[in-house]
Protein backbone atom coordinates (compact mmCIF):
# COMPACT_ATOMS: atom_id res chain seq x y z
CA UNK A 1 0.00 0.00 0.00
CA UNK A 2 1.63 3.49 -1.04
CA UNK A 3 1.66 5.91 1.72
CA UNK A 4 -0.28 9.17 1.71
CA UNK A 5 0.04 11.97 4.29
CA UNK A 6 -1.90 11.95 7.17
CA UNK A 7 -3.35 8.39 6.32
CA UNK A 8 -4.11 6.38 9.94
CA UNK A 9 -2.12 3.86 11.37
CA UNK A 10 -3.66 0.38 13.54
CA UNK A 11 -1.32 -0.34 16.19
CA UNK A 12 -1.45 -4.33 17.36
CA UNK A 13 -1.55 -4.00 21.52
CA UNK A 14 -1.54 -8.11 21.60
CA UNK A 15 1.15 -10.60 21.28
CA UNK A 16 -1.06 -12.56 18.86
CA UNK A 17 -1.24 -11.63 15.39
CA UNK A 18 -4.61 -9.72 14.20
CA UNK A 19 -6.58 -10.52 10.80
CA UNK A 20 -9.45 -7.99 10.49
CA UNK A 21 -12.44 -9.14 7.87
CA UNK A 22 -13.42 -5.35 6.54
CA UNK A 23 -16.74 -5.27 5.21
CA UNK A 24 -17.19 -3.47 1.16
CA UNK A 25 -17.99 0.58 1.55
CA UNK A 26 -21.21 1.41 0.36
CA UNK A 27 -21.76 1.55 -3.31
CA UNK A 28 -18.80 -0.05 -4.06
CA UNK A 29 -17.48 -0.57 -7.88
CA UNK A 30 -14.03 -2.83 -7.14
CA UNK A 31 -11.68 -0.07 -7.02
CA UNK A 32 -10.23 1.89 -4.48
CA UNK A 33 -11.40 -1.10 -1.75
CA UNK A 34 -10.03 -4.19 -0.48
CA UNK A 35 -12.66 -6.56 -1.62
CA UNK A 36 -11.68 -8.55 -4.84
CA UNK A 37 -14.00 -10.47 -7.46
CA UNK A 38 -14.33 -14.05 -7.28
CA UNK A 39 -15.51 -16.32 -10.18
CA UNK A 40 -16.99 -20.02 -9.79
CA UNK A 41 -18.31 -22.54 -12.33
CA UNK A 42 -20.43 -24.65 -11.66
CA UNK A 43 -21.80 -27.62 -13.46
CA UNK A 44 -25.19 -28.87 -13.02
CA UNK A 45 -27.63 -31.18 -14.72
CA UNK A 46 -30.26 -29.19 -16.68
CA UNK A 47 -34.33 -30.31 -17.05
CA UNK A 48 -33.67 -31.71 -20.54
CA UNK A 49 -30.25 -34.14 -18.99
CA UNK A 50 -28.10 -32.07 -20.38
CA UNK A 51 -25.24 -30.81 -18.35
CA UNK A 52 -24.56 -26.77 -18.23
CA UNK A 53 -22.17 -24.71 -16.60
CA UNK A 54 -23.62 -21.53 -14.83
CA UNK A 55 -21.74 -18.84 -13.61
CA UNK A 56 -21.21 -17.15 -10.60
CA UNK A 57 -19.88 -13.95 -10.03
CA UNK A 58 -19.79 -12.42 -5.99
CA UNK A 59 -17.49 -9.91 -4.32
CA UNK A 60 -15.55 -10.80 -1.04
CA UNK A 61 -14.55 -8.67 1.65
CA UNK A 62 -10.74 -8.01 2.12
CA UNK A 63 -8.87 -8.25 5.22
CA UNK A 64 -6.29 -6.13 7.04
CA UNK A 65 -3.45 -8.09 8.35
CA UNK A 66 -1.28 -6.68 11.61
CA UNK A 67 1.60 -8.75 13.14
CA UNK A 68 2.03 -8.90 16.59
CA UNK A 69 3.00 -5.66 18.34
CA UNK A 70 3.29 -3.42 14.83
CA UNK A 71 1.46 -0.80 12.80
CA UNK A 72 0.28 -1.26 9.65
CA UNK A 73 -1.39 1.78 7.31
CA UNK A 74 -5.06 2.08 6.46
CA UNK A 75 -7.07 4.57 4.56
CA UNK A 76 -9.18 6.29 7.07
CA UNK A 77 -12.58 5.01 5.51
CA UNK A 78 -10.61 1.43 7.53
CA UNK A 79 -10.14 3.54 10.44
CA UNK A 80 -13.70 4.38 10.58
CA UNK A 81 -15.33 0.69 9.72
CA UNK A 82 -17.07 -0.95 12.13
CA UNK A 83 -14.65 -3.95 12.94
CA UNK A 84 -12.03 -1.71 13.80
CA UNK A 85 -13.92 0.10 16.09
CA UNK A 86 -14.83 -2.58 18.00
CA UNK A 87 -11.11 -3.41 17.98
CA UNK A 88 -9.93 -0.23 19.61
CA UNK A 89 -12.67 -1.00 22.55
CA UNK A 90 -11.60 -4.52 23.20
CA UNK A 91 -8.10 -3.13 23.46
CA UNK A 92 -6.93 -5.36 20.77
CA UNK A 93 -6.29 -2.21 18.41
CA UNK A 94 -4.81 1.09 18.73
CA UNK A 95 -5.96 3.68 16.11
CA UNK A 96 -3.42 6.15 15.64
CA UNK A 97 -4.13 9.15 13.86
CA UNK A 98 -1.37 12.06 12.14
Amino acid sequence: MEYIPGMPKLSNRTRVIQVLNIPCRPGCDGTGCLCSNVVTQLLEELPDGTKGTRVIERRLPGSVTILAKSEVEVPAWVAQSQVVKQAVAQGRLRLVEH
